[in-house]
Parts: C-alpha cells; structure tokens; sequence
C-alpha cells in the first residue's frame, strides 16, 4: 500500500486552494456585472410603501417631483414652482459607468488598505486641519469692494464671454452649458448634492477668471441678500448693470413670444451687461439674447429673503432627510431650507430659490439663471451659509452617506460635469479649495 507523502499532500492542498481562490475570484468578477440587478436600490425607491422604478430622463423625474408640466416648448416641459421656472427635456440619460459592484470592489480595496497598513494605537482620524496661516484667498462681501476691485471682476466676466480662457478653452458660455444640462437636474438641484455641486462650480469659475487676469488673488464676492438690497452694491450701471426697464420690441423678443415664452420683457437697459452694449450675449441659455430681471416679478416672491428665514435653516442640526429631493422637509432638512422649494403650489419660496425668483428674468429659470452674472455672488454666499453652518455642526454631516438612487449623490461619488472631477467628501471642507469667507453668519 502506498502512503501518501508530505509531497502530494502539499499538491493536493495546494490545487484546493487554487480553486477556492479562482470560484471567490470568479464570483467577485460576476458582482461587478451582476450586482446591478442583485441589489438594485438604485432603481427602486420605496416611498410611502410603493416601489417606485429610478428616474431616467430629467423629465420624468420632475413628473414624480411636480406632476405634470404646465406647458411644453420646443419639446422641452416647462413647470413653474413658485416663482422658479424649471424646463428640461424628455431625453434618456447617459447611464453612469460605475456599478455597485465595482464600488464593493473599492470598499473592499480601501479595507485590504487599511489591514495592509494598519493605523497606529489610539489615532485619532481627524478632518484636515484649519489652513488659516496657508494664506487662504478670502472672499469678501460686495459692499467692501473697492471700486478698482469691481471694476477687475466686472472686466474679467466680461473677458472670459467674449476671448474664453486661451488656456483652457474655456468661456463663461462653457459653465452656462454646464448649469443648463438635463443630467444636472439630478445632481445640482433638488439633491442633497445641491450646496456642493455649487460649491464646486463657483470655485470652477473663480479659478478661471484668477488664471484669465493673471491675479491669483482675485475671488468672487458675494452679495448678503439677507443685510443687502443690492441696489447699492450690485445693481449698479458701473457694475453688473440695473434691474430690467420697460418691454422690449426687438425681433428677438417677438421670437419667443412666438414660442410661448411670456417673460420676454424687462431687458437690462444699463451697464456693461446690456445687450445693446454689444457684449453680453445670452443665447446660450434663454430663447432672447439679452439680459432680462424684473424685481419683484411674481407673487410668490415680492421681496428676498429675511432673517427669519436664515434663522430657520441655520437652527437645523440635520444635513438632509429622505426622500432627499424638493419634498425633503425644510423643517428637518438643512439642505432642503436652504435651496428653499416650495412644497405646494402657491407657497413663497425660501431662501436661495427666492433670490432667484425675486431678481427675475433669467435667475428666474434655472436654465438660464446662469448667464446673469449676479448668479456667482448669490451663490457665493448660499455657499457661505453652507461653510457658516458646517463650522457649528462639523463638515462631515453630508446625508446619504451611501448611494440611494440616481441624484442622491453619496460621499464618495464624483460629481459628474465638472472637471477635474470631485467627490462630495472632497468638496465638504472650503479650506481644501483654498479659500475662505471675511465674515460668517452669526445670529446673536
């Protein structure tokens, strides 16, 4: 009889190990392909005891937001919530190339890591410290600018519309395509992602007009709306230009009149910004290409914001709540209070939304809120609420820590067209884009 030896045991351990490594090889290679359909949270939401099948257009996901549209123009729904016109198209979505399973693959890696190269005993895993004596850019409110210094910014708007950036090819016209995007509805607004998608996207523009000057100090104020008017600060003929005057009769007016769109009138009439100045072009975002506002134009938001409304967004303690959209609770939802929709048909605005609703024209539309230039200043200081409330409650509150569904973007996702891209965990702490504020919000 033959007795095995140590040698052939050795082989025979050896190939069942080899084969137990290959089927656990096998099987993590079919999550990364199946796992999509395995555990697809991501494309069912259960909402009130009903599963509901994942948005794939941005107009069907502001069908579950609103309803149905109030109109439809140029094959483009059109809803107006309180005063905020929303339009967007039917279009089918670029499906994201990162599959759960590959995101339990990275999971897993950053564990293997973390095993491989163990913390020392009794760390303490911190947020990156304070960079104040990294000589942080500091961006300032409008009313201490000097008058050379507005005259910079104003210059460097206009410069970056009219050349681009020669270095990067980049124009202001490029950001309006970026904010006018149909795939941005479910990641810019009505989405916890909301405050930093644009964080992201102001610090985006500050770096190109600070590469377009030549002036790496140079930063975008932004405009209190809470302590401000404006009037006096902002809408000025020296600076950004007036609040609209009168109707318009130009042959681009008629035209979209002729397409449904009642807002047509209220052109900016003074300022570098007017149309007939023959340097600001608005094309790229609304149907006519001049500069339109119209204080005060809707009901819904016959003033901006007051204090009272700051308070309640910055008493909350919690980041943002299910369902994580435009019905998520402002009064549980920082997030939510902040961006400020409104939750039935014929309640005001809140916060940033009646900014935009209250200047009118295009801040009024989201498509086209951009192409005014006052559009950075407010969201300089949505951004300085946001960075405000995140020294009280830590920079690390950011909800859904995983994913949930398309939109409802989690900390560890990159932030789809922006470039270089982000995650949101990259983007919660100001300090690490280099910047901070001359003055955060204190209540007492």
């Amino acid at each position: 009889m033959m007795i095995p030896s140590r040698h052939s045991n050795f082989v025979v351990s050896r190939r069942k190990f080899g084969i137990v490594f290959l089927s656990t090889f096998l099987l993590l290679v079919l999550c990364c392909f199946y796992t999509d359909d395995l555990f697809q949270v991501n494309k069912q939401q259960r909402t009130g005891g009903v599963f509901l099948r994942r948005p794939r257009t941005a107009g069907e996901f502001l069908r579950r937001q609103f309803g149905e549209p109030h109109s439809v123009v140029n094959e483009e729904l059109v809803y107006s919530v309180g005063g905020v016109i929303v339009r967007c198209s039917d279009k089918v979505l670029e499906e994201s190339n990162l599959k759960l399973g590959s995101r339990v693959l990275e999971r897993l890696a950053r564990g293997w890591r973390g095993l491989l190269v163990p913390s020392k005993p009794n760390e303490i895993v911190t947020a990156p410290l304070s960079r104040a004596t990294q000589n942080l850019k500091v961006r300032r409110d409008i009313r201490t600018l000097s008058k050379e210094e507005k005259k910079e910014l104003r210059d460097a708007f206009l410069k970056l519309k009219n050349e681009g950036n020669p270095l990067t090819g980049v124009t202001y016209d490029t950001f309006n395509r970026l904010h006018d995007a149909d795939d941005m509805m479910l990641y810019g607004h009505m989405a916890p992602s909301f405050l930093p998608w644009h964080r992201y996207f102001v610090y985006l523009m500050e770096v190109q007009l600070q590469n377009l000057t030549g002036n790496p100090n140079l930063t975008i104020p932004y405009w209190d709306f809470i302590e401000d008017s404006g009037l006096t600060s902002v809408f000025r003929p020296d600076f950004l230009g007036g609040n609209g005057i009168g109707n318009s009769s130009t042959p681009a007016a008629k035209v979209a009149e002729a397409h449904g769109v009642a807002d047509i009138n209220s052109p900016v009439l003074d300022g570098p910004f007017a149309y007939h100045k023959g340097q600001w072009n608005c094309s790229e975002g609304p149907l006519v290409p001049f500069l339109r506002r119209d204080f005060g134009y809707t009901e819904f938001s016959p003033s901006l914001p007051d204090k009272s409304q700051l308070r309640q967004c910055m008493n909350l303690k919690i980041y943002d709540v299910f369902p994580f959209d435009s019905h998520s609770d402002k009064n549980i939802s920082f997030r939510a209070c902040v961006e400020g929709w409104a939750s039935a048909y014929g309640e005001p605005d809140f916060l940033h939304n009646r900014v935009h609703a209250y200047i009118g024209g295009n801040m009024r539309e989201i498509r086209s809120s951009s192409t005014d230039p006052v559009f950075y200043l407010v969201h300089a200081n949505v951004d300085r609420i946001f960075a405000s409330w995140q020294r009280i409650n830590g920079i690390d509150q950011y909800e859904p820590k995983y994913r949930i569904d398309r939109g409802y973007m989690a900390l560890d996702e990159y932030l789809r067209l922006l470039s270089p891209p982000r995650t949101i965990r990259q983007l919660l702490n100001y300090e690490d884009l280099g910047y901070t504020y001359d003055r955060f919000i204190d209540l007492e």
